[in-house]
């Protein structure tokens, strides 16, 4: 590298730390990085994406490098690019959900270009057809396709890609993994700035109207601060409490529980679900449940704690395993992503915070005062107004679950009493989204159901008296039934000739009306010593695979004149050691293969292999 090379990739370095580090704005940073990254790559294309707040989801916002005919060559009229940046309708199309990256969230927090070799389809998040992809593929002709994620060791906040044509090479490596890895500090520090200052306004916000006691801590884990729930909850005056320490209202055995919780509490910054037992002024023992947050200064140091406590004495046997409690607490302190508001026995809403308005599809001014049943999905408003009046006419609180839009949401309602009339004035409606917890029970369920049948499939492949075609049909049967498949085959390989022997496609052939020619069960491979056609690209890939759109696949070679139509198709090897032994072949399942199917079959392949 010459030293004016050098010293100019060094000005573009300095360059972008010190306009990075007086932006406040997101989208310019990602602006900036695009242009970074593309001065050293200049005959390349780079895409950044980042997470937006308002739609929940990681979308592509800066593409340099693309030209502006590529849309029209391509005749994909959506893809109407200006210079530098993707237009409106594109941007759209291309995010998706942060839960959806999958392996490629590791990827995506190694801090490092690593190579991409999905292609473009997975690239853009799926959004696009896939021959729509193959289109702009063709004209790019990217040889070269790198990844490098903006992320923290907890998140990924978005990334950058680099597509290189086909016979160059990406430069900088190492600079431009200096620059993503700076831009991935300053975006995290700009979230968490966004979130504390959030977290604080909505927090004190909802402390004013919470029926719990609260209570500010200073570093010694002296009283602040405390509200008036606090003061009754305890039989206390606000003198009596100030500068004391939070430790001397406790019981003696709880003392020493407290000063290792809140020597924790101070390092790791958080406090969830620690039970106490606390003295009245008039010596009763009050069993209560704690949560807080840490308040940083500006300079990052100490500042105050906020924590929240619930008397549960009355319903602490009763609801000892109960995680209401527990859920309500971290709520009122996590209120960033929780839904919370608080709202009169007739449903008009009088607080709501942005979390909840945003899972209404709507916004804060337009819900305050309204009724919540004219933003909930029609078909569960009467349910809700039922539970609601249950809360009223029982003066308890209330927890269920349900379904709203495809997502599952884990609901608490508590009523608010008002102290004067002694009678419940509103009520307030804590919502999580528990949707990933459904979807790992169901996750669940399926391999419990695989490995019963696995189980009871190595029953009947360890019996020597089976023969191959009885081996084969319990093989074909039990796959059939774990993927919802229709149709399918097994088959072994000859041992001599290397041929694919097929044991139970007979049976799929009697639905078939192909010329006898073709009715074989016996599958040489080719002249290439290749197994020819999409069921041989398992066998030569000795990996298993699925496809959804198989006269797609670059395998596919066509059925002959009155083959049954194939929708989507799935096949795994059976290999021992690095010897093929057979093979599995499953086809137009209800709903399509997915990673999970492929994964049972693998597994049921493996046995086959063993038995064979």
């Amino acid at each position: 590298m010459s030293r004016n090379s050098r010293l100019h990739e060094l000005q573009v370095i300095n360059d972008i730390f010190i306009k990075i580090s007086k932006i406040g704005d997101t989208e310019r940073i990602c602006s900036l990085a695009g242009r970074a990254v593309h001065e050293f790559n200049k005959d390349c294309q780079v895409l950044v994406s980042l997470y937006d707040h308002e739609i929940d989801a990681i979308r592509i916002r800066v593409v340099i490098g693309l030209d502006t005919s590529i849309g029209k060559t391509a005749g994909i009229p959506e893809l109407a690019f200006t210079d530098e940046i993707i237009s409106q309708r594109f941007l759209t199309a291309i995010s998706f959900r942060p839960e959806d990256l999958g392996e490629n969230e590791l990827l995506l927090k190694s801090g490092r270009l690593e190579p991409f070799s999905a292609g473009l389809y997975e690239l853009l998040g799926k959004k696009l057809p896939t021959k729509t992809c193959r289109k702009i593929e063709k004209i790019l002709k990217p040889g070269d396709i790198r990844v490098i994620g903006l992320s923290n060791e907890k998140r990924v906040f978005g990334s950058i890609y680099i597509l290189a044509p086909s016979g160059k090479k990406i430069k900088k490596i190492s600079t431009i993994e200096t620059i993503a890895g700076y831009i991935s500090k300053r975006i995290d520090e700009l979230y968490t700035k966004k979130a504390l200052l959030e977290s604080e306004h909505i927090f004190k916000s909802l402390l004013r109207q919470a029926s719990l006691s609260y209570q500010s801590l200073d570093e010694k884990g002296c009283c602040i601060d405390v509200n008036k729930v606090w003061l009754d909850t305890l039989g206390y005056s606000y003198e009596e409490v100030l500068g004391k320490s939070f430790g001397d209202f406790l019981a003696p055995e709880s003392v020493e529980r407290f000063k290792k919780n809140f020597s924790q509490f101070r390092k790791s910054g958080e406090i969830h679900g620690a039970e106490f037992e606390a003295v009245r002024k008039d010596g009763k023992i009050v069993h209560i449940l704690l949560d807080g947050k840490i308040e940083n200064n500006q300079d990052g140091g100490f500042r105050q704690t906020h924590c929240v406590f619930k008397d549960i004495t009355a319903q602490r046997k009763a609801e000892r395993k109960s995680l209401v409690n527990k859920k309500l607490l971290r709520s009122m302190v996590d209120t960033i992503t929780e839904s919370v508001y608080l709202m009169e026995p007739d449903g008009k809403i009088v607080f709501i915070n942005e979390a909840a308005a945003l899972r209404l599809n709507s916004t804060i001014e337009e819900i305050m005062d309204c009724p919540v049943y004219k933003f909930l999905p029609e078909e569960i408003v009467l349910s809700r107004k039922k539970k609601v009046e249950l809360v009223l006419s029982s003066g308890g609180p209330l927890k269920y679950e349900d379904l709203q839009r495809g997502r599952y949401y884990q609901h608490n309602l508590y009523p608010v009493y008002d102290d004067y009339y002694n009678q419940v004035s509103r009520l307030a409606v804590f919502s999580t989204d528990i949707t990933e917890y459904k979807v790992s029970e169901n996750k669940l369920k399926w391999e419990l159901a695989v490995n019963r049948a696995l189980a009871k499939l190595s029953d009947a492949l360890i019996d020597s008296n089976n023969s191959i075609e009885i081996i084969s049909n319990l093989v074909l049967s039990t796959s059939k039934e774990l993927t919802n498949s229709r149709h399918g085959y097994v088959s072994s390989i000859s041992s001599e000739t290397g041929d694919n022997v097929v044991h139970t496609l007979d049976k799929m052939l009697k639905g078939c009306n192909v010329p006898e020619q073709y009715r074989k069960l016996v599958f040489p491979k080719g002249q290439d010593g290749l197994y020819p056609k999409l069921y041989g690209h398992s066998l030569n890939l000795k990996k298993g695979f699925y496809t959804n759109s198989p006269e797609d696949h670059p395998a596919s070679g066509g059925n002959p004149e009155g083959h049954i139509a194939i929708n989507n198709f799935l096949s795994v090897p059976a290999i021992v050691g690095d010897e093929l032994m057979g093979q599995i072949g499953l086809a137009n399942s209800k709903n399509g293969y997915s990673n999970t199917d492929l994964e049972a079959i693998t597994k049921v392949a493996a046995l086959y292999a063993l038995a064979l």
